[in-house]
């Protein structure tokens, strides 16, 4: 091969090698640019445009607490919901009825029956701060263990203080913690997601998901968290963060800047979570040690 030859080889690899390190250059640019995570990025709705916040899990005082410690439900604290309430759910939900909330070793303890109430199949209880107590932004948290089974469906979460002036969604509503029972991939995960009333699109919501590398919810105790702050909401799980929804809509910013009550509650079948079956196992009990709220 002659001198000329060899020269022309050398050229045109050095231009291949230079264009491919232009295209991984871009490839990596438009990837950085968008802001996406390489892994396990939840959100389902759009991501906002312009600088992503930081979730920062520094926590301010604590400013109202449970920790379930006296001889009964402190109703200074709580209300109950009572009967049918929502989502097609077959529970009828009793009013401080002391076979489906009460407390037990430091614990509330809300026991979802199987037992005939009301043409009701089964019974539980949902308590709420509604009208005792709001909050805006801040960390709210629970220590709790789970039940577990085909229609199970306990919840921590928050709903805005307007509810009944404005309705839903336009509350705006944060889902802390969600479960729906019912085997591997169900019983061993939680759901985080916020729903608010979008203008004239109506209700959107975005979510996100947490599993546990062992075990399930009902094994053991868990804290289950958000941070809540103007522009985001940060999921935790054990202190480890593992969603985040940005608020970056004038509707989100206000739906979600305004006080919101807290809600706990087991419900038994419904839209989501569909019946219980056979193997479903009756009383399931939502254990739960505290509910902390601390200011931002």
């Amino acid at each position: 091969m002659d001198q000329l030859s060899r020269r022309t080889i050398h050229t045109r690899a050095m231009l291949v090698g230079l264009s491919l390190f232009i295209v991984i250059a871009t490839v990596a640019c438009a990837s950085s640019e968008t802001g996406e995570s390489p892994v396990n990025n939840p959100i389902t709705s759009p991501t906002p445009v312009g600088p992503t916040p930081t979730p920062t899990p520094t926590l301010g005082p604590l400013i109202w607490s449970d920790e379930f410690d006296g001889p009964s439900i402190d109703l200074s604290k709580w209300s109950f919901e009572v009967g049918y309430i929502r989502n097609n759910e077959l529970q009828y939900y009793t009013d401080n009825d002391s076979d489906n909330a009460y407390i037990e070793n430091g614990n509330l303890v809300i026991e979802a029956r199987q037992e005939e109430m009301d043409g009701y199949a089964y019974t539980s209880a949902s308590l709420n701060t509604k009208g005792k107590f709001s909050t805006l932004y801040g960390r709210i948290e629970m220590r709790a263990k789970l039940p577990y089974g085909k229609g199970m469906w306990p919840a921590f979460w928050t709903m805005g203080a307007n509810y009944d002036t404005v309705g839903w969604p336009a509350s705006g509503e944060i889902d802390i913690m969600e479960m729906i029972g019912g085997g591997k991939g169900k019983d061993d995960l939680v759901h985080g997601t916020i729903h608010w009333q979008e203008g004239i699109q109506g209700h959107q919501s975005m979510a996100g998901t947490k599993q546990l590398s062992t075990g399930i919810f009902a094994d053991d105790y868990h804290v289950f968290a958000i941070d809540w702050a103007p522009d985001l909401v940060t999921w935790y799980l054990d202190g480890a963060p593992y969603s985040t929804a940005y608020l970056y809509t004038d509707a989100m910013k206000d739906e979600f800047g305004k006080p919101q009550f807290i809600l706990l509650n087991l419900a038994v079948g419904g839209n989501w979570p569909g019946s219980p079956d056979a193997s479903t196992v009756f009383p399931q009990k939502y254990y739960i040690d505290y509910v902390r709220v601390y200011s931002p």
